[in-house]
């Protein structure tokens, strides 16, 4: 029994990388150069020239941790298969100097509360579909440029105190029933203006100019 615990005693001693071979990482310490591989719990990523922690048991050699690193500016937290945080009952926060997210396939983001505040922005893709019930947009200026666009509503109402609208070739306007209606003046002019229609033509007026 006591032959069996001797045996399975492990032994923690320092090393140092020298070399990487895919998952195996070859470590200098007292007696020479040995294989090893990173133990589960050691989510940093080990790099040449780290002073690491590594623990001996018979034929096995593990890393167990990064003990020392001559530049810290470089730390990959890596695994080989998903990673999850999660925070029970508190919060998760990231903070930086510069954060990127990258995903090379898919990016999600869920939540019953969505906040994004920045004094700049910049959204750049190729093609978008959003599904929602209520826009609100509220700013100071709003600048669209495209080469086509394209609205399908079954009802429209814009209200603005000064609207101008600048078409260099031409505006078609196809509906059943049209309705201009102006306070003080309404005016028509053009080098050409034709009024026609199948049926009759009313034009009425305390005053009636033609020519």
């Amino acid at each position: 029994m006591e032959e069996t615990l001797l045996a399975n005693e492990s032994t923690l001693l320092h090393a140092t990388i020298v070399e990487r071979n895919g998952e195996l990482y070859y470590v200098e310490y007292t007696e020479g150069i040995i294989a090893a591989k990173r133990a589960f719990s050691c989510l940093i990523e080990p790099l040449q020239g780290d002073t690491v922690l590594i623990t001996l048991q018979g034929e096995q050699v593990y890393i167990l941790s990064i003990l020392d690193r001559m530049d810290v500016s470089n730390t990959r937290i890596s695994v080989s298969g998903d990673l999850h945080f999660q925070a029970i009952d508190g919060e998760i926060g990231m903070h930086g100097k510069h954060v990127t997210l990258e995903a090379t396939e898919t990016a999600k983001i869920a939540s019953t509360t969505l906040g994004i505040g920045a004094l700049h922005g910049e959204i750049s893709i190729a093609q978008m579909t959003f599904w929602g019930n209520v826009i609100q947009c509220y700013s100071e200026k709003v600048k669209l440029v495209g080469d086509a666009i394209e609205s399908f509503f079954k009802r429209m109402f814009h209200h603005a105190e000064h609207s101008q609208r600048y078409i260099a070739q031409q505006e078609l306007v196809h509906c059943k029933n049209i309705n201009y209606e102006a306070e003080q003046m309404l005016q028509l002019r053009g080098k050409l203006t034709q009024i026609s229609a199948p049926g009759d033509v009313f034009v009425t007026g305390e005053r009636v100019h033609l020519g």
